[in-house]
């Protein structure tokens, strides 16, 4: 790696020499302090912060990412999701949050041959199978 190059080997014994560049991106919900010391945090050159998403992002995310998997997502179903699950419990919204849990609803649609279609039952269950929730030790996200 130091040196930008690596080697290919070919089947019929042959060797290439090609140009090899590597950019490590670490991410972690760890203030830099927590990760170690000074000159550690001294070999990573760049560091960024990305702070939570205001509702209005979080809102914009979720229909993004919806709309890319070819889900409609009423706003008042998403309202009424994030009421539930982030406004009544604190929980922070994070930016991954929509991948994570369309994802889910979108595995339990193919799974279940569910209709291709969002649903309060349906995000709800998905959240579920995302987060663990305290408490919840006993619980199942399947419907009864």
């Amino acid at each position: 790696m130091e040196r930008h190059i690596d080697y290919l080997s070919f089947q019929a014994g042959g060797k290439m020499t090609v140009p090899f560049e590597a950019f490590l991106i670490f991410s972690t919900n760890l203030r830099p302090d927590q990760l170690g010391d000074e000159a550690f945090l001294r070999r990573i050159q760049y560091k960024m912060f990305l702070r939570n998403p205001v509702r209005e992002e979080f809102i914009e995310i979720f229909l993004s990412f919806s709309a890319s998997q070819g889900l409609e997502c009423p706003l008042e179903l998403l309202d009424a999701f994030i009421e539930k699950h982030y406004a009544a419990t604190g929980k922070k919204f994070r930016r991954c949050h929509p991948r994570d849990v369309l994802s889910h609803a979108i595995d339990l649609i193919n799974f279940e041959q569910l209709p291709f279609e969002l649903t309060e039952t349906l995000l709800n269950r998905a959240f579920d199978s995302c987060f663990v929730q305290p408490g919840m030790e006993d619980c199942t996200i399947w419907p009864t």
